[in-house]
């Protein structure tokens, strides 16, 4: 059985759970990308026109490879018609569609070549892309052979679009086991932020609550791991506040970096919120590495957050744009160690037993082999 993994980005920091899905069981993992019709086949490279990397020759090549009746087809563009070719040439036998729109896209070429597609929602797709992809969604869902959502939430959003609740997988994207091998020394008065500059993760929360802990704790350390466009905003801020002493901003780090941050930290913080926009969170993968890791994590009642972390049992919550109950919650970490310690071994043992990485993707792996056989019934 070969299956396509379809993603818009090839390797984006953020999205390190696309890379682990190479891992689903298969006779052969192929990975597309660039683009919702994606433009590239990983180590074949070109399969479609892509101006911003095409040459005169290969731009040459792909256009005379083409049978021009097979444009008159319905709903067939020159980069459906060589995408579904590529389909075909490699033998695909499974699609699994990497956020709403990719499945979209990807839809009515697997209708036509008679694939079975898995779409997989992941946040900011099933939340603040709805109101644009509503209608399109219902027809996808009826034509995916499984829809995956990573939170609780995503799952009766999308059973409310009309999904029948056998066709809906519900599993969080866990952590690389790499950070269940963290041991956190709690010695220090370090605490780690994880995440994108974006405004659903709101990192302008985050340092307006740190502010008031350094008041009663000067040498209390906030890292923050990350870019974004909120990024300049976030260090105008910190100059404002004068809290260039306490508050680092690290930029992208690897997930070694990330692993030994961890390990210097004593609690995990992230005041995610709904944006403006309707974005959400799905469930972030930076907290669960975080509790992997065994840090108590510090956070908000929203989205998938609440469905892995339980509050002053494996962390800390409060609600979304409550700065001074997130205060109030890194106070408690800096002033009862031990018992923060004690939250962050129950917080890994969670995670391991719940949500790992391995669970994943054998859940994955189910729903793709379940969509082959079917497929191959009919």
């Amino acid at each position: 059985m070969n299956l396509a993994i379809v993603s818009p980005g090839k390797n984006i920091y953020s999205e390190t759970f696309i890379q682990a899905h190479k891992q689903i069981k298969a006779d052969n993992v192929l990975f597309y990308y660039g683009n919702t019709i994606p433009n590239y086949l990983e180590n074949k490279g070109i399969i479609n026109i892509c101006r911003d990397a095409l040459n005169f020759r290969d731009l040459s090549r792909l256009f005379l490879s083409i049978r021009p009746y097979s444009l008159f087809r319905k709903d067939h563009s020159i980069k459906a018609h060589l995408f579904g070719r590529s389909l075909r040439n490699e033998k695909i036998d499974v699609v699994l569609a990497e956020f709403g729109p990719t499945g979209v896209a990807c839809m009515n070429i697997c209708k036509d070549l008679r694939i079975p597609l898995i779409t997989h929602f992941h946040g900011h797709d099933i939340t603040a892309d709805l109101k644009n992809y509503e209608e399109k969604y219902k027809e996808l869902i009826k034509y995916s052979s499984y829809v995956v959502g990573v939170s609780k939430e995503m799952v009766n959003t999308l059973i409310s679009l009309g999904a029948p609740e056998n066709k809906v997988l519900y599993t969080p994207c866990g952590p690389n086991p790499r950070f269940f091998n963290n041991s956190p020394v709690f010695k220090s008065n370090n605490f780690l932020s994880v995440g994108r500059f974006v405004d659903k993760k709101a990192p302008y929360y985050t340092i307006m609550s740190f502010k008031g802990v350094i008041e009663k704790h000067p040498d209390a350390i906030l890292n923050m791991v990350g870019d974004g466009p909120l990024l300049p905003t976030c260090k105008n801020l910190i100059k404002y506040f004068n809290l260039q002493n306490n508050i680092r901003l690290l930029g992208v780090k690897s997930p070694d970096e990330i692993c030994e941050l961890h390990n210097k930290s004593i609690a995990f913080i992230q005041h995610s919120i709904t944006a403006e926009n309707g974005d959400k969170e799905g469930t972030p993968v930076g907290i669960m590495e975080a509790a992997a890791s065994g840090l108590p994590v510090i956070s908000t009642y929203h989205a998938g957050i609440p469905d892995v972390i339980i509050d002053k049992q494996t962390g800390l919550l409060c609600g979304e744009h409550d700065v001074a109950s997130m205060t109030n919650n890194i106070l408690w970490v800096l002033e009862n160690k031990t018992l923060a310690k004690s939250m962050g071994k129950a917080s890994k043992e969670r995670i391991k037993s719940e949500f790992s990485l391995e669970k994943h993707l054998g859940l994955l792996s189910e729903v793709v082999e379940r969509a082959y056989i079917e497929s191959k019934s009919f």
